[in-house]
């Protein structure tokens, strides 16, 4: 899989022919959803308040301490997208939800060419060899990424996934017996790989990520949630 196959003509072409506007259709709903789940925070979240009528200055300089203490901790989960783009969803998650996001993408036009908010926290990368530390994430996004990789190289990919993944993994992919693994009805002349969602919850599992739940999201397929 070279990176130079993924550059602007890829991002313009096919099912990506106006991909900033068909993201605006999927992200909004899979970021709510991935939100959700993995802290069920609201959009926006507000701050906490305090009652602080009755307190005396040095009271009220703890207070303020804490409070700031607690809106670093609110602050959000720590959010990597594998193969995110131009890192749509991730700015979604950090600029609507609070979180704490990083991505990764094997496209270096991909990554020169990122959302502006979250454009310094995309680097470029190959999902066969991610440079993070164990459970360095409280989730691990991974859309539209594995199909095209060989056959043999799934598993190290689905283990690197889950080992830098404390809590949660989200996975997206065409599936073996959908319409949309059909060459003729859904053309892609990179895709190099197809295996059925059970052999995928199957490798997860090896690696200690469980299914827990699926939803729809890009593109109408099923997002797998596995839970570690």
């Amino acid at each position: 899989m070279a990176s130079k196959n993924f550059g602007k003509e890829y991002f313009s072409s096919g099912s990506y022919e106006d991909y900033k506007k068909e993201a605006e259709r999927w992200v909004p709903k899979t970021a709510r959803k991935i939100n959700k789940i993995i802290s069920n925070r609201p959009a926006n979240p507000a701050p906490q308040t305090y009652i602080l009528d009755t307190l005396t200055n040095r009271d009220l300089r703890i207070v303020v301490d804490r409070r700031k203490s607690k809106n670093i901790l609110r602050c959000g989960a720590r959010i990597l997208d594998v193969g995110c783009a131009h890192g749509y969803l991730i700015a979604e998650l950090q600029d609507k939800y609070g979180h704490s996001v990083k991505g990764v993408d094997y496209s270096p036009y991909a990554v020169e060419n990122s959302e502006k908010s979250v454009r310094g926290k995309i680097r470029q990368g190959d999902i066969l060899k991610l440079p993070f530390r164990k459970n360095e994430f409280d989730a691990v996004i991974c859309l539209d990424v594995i199909n095209y990789l060989e056959e043999k190289n799934i598993p190290k990919a689905i283990q690197n996934m889950a080992r830098i993944s404390k809590k949660f993994v989200f996975f997206g992919a065409i599936f073996k017996y959908s319409w949309t693994a059909s060459q003729k009805w859904n053309p892609d002349k990179f895709r190099k790989s197809v295996l059925a969602k059970k052999e995928y919850i199957e490798i997860f599992r090896k690696y200690g990520a469980k299914f827990a739940e699926s939803f729809d999201g890009e593109n109408g397929g099923s997002i797998l949630v596995l839970k570690k």
